[in-house]
């Protein structure tokens, strides 16, 4: 199963991708110093506006690959984690930067609150955990 492809008109909002890198500190005597040691991306929120099949989608790619709820188990790496990029356009259509993510899966999946009392369009947000980026522009 591939996760829906193109989400570009459903897409309300997203995080961009931060790097976390730990910082190792060794001691000499009286002295620190001070090295880079492990990375990682810290995971990105997207919300989508909650449209005919796709909210149906994304409830799939986490549901039924990750979990495999009707199992009561984890799914294959293979199954879930994709690639993908996250890019942002100018108003020409022209790339102003572009993330291109490795190992991408969903994490958390939290549907808005259904009220009464405004009429907002409902969403669904999707966590992602993201295994390795790159960044260019």
């Amino acid at each position: 199963m591939q996760p829906v492809q193109n989400y570009t008109y459903f897409l309300k909002s997203c995080d961009r991708p931060e790097l976390i890198v730990d910082t190792v500190i060794m001691h000499n005597q009286q002295d620190e110093i001070t090295i880079a040691g492990k990375q990682r991306w810290s995971p990105i929120e997207a919300t989508f506006y909650e449209c005919l099949g796709i909210s149906g989608q994304i409830y799939n790619w986490g549901y039924n690959n990750v979990i495999m709820i009707n199992q009561s188990t984890t799914g294959q790496q293979s199954q879930y984690k994709f690639d993908c990029s996250l890019v942002m356009l100018d108003g020409y259509g022209d790339t102003v930067w572009q993330y291109d993510m490795k190992d991408v899966w969903p994490c958390k999946i939290s549907p808005s609150k259904l009220s009464f009392e405004d009429s907002g369009i409902s969403t669904v947000t999707m966590t992602l955990n993201i295994g390795k980026c790159t960044q260019t522009g």
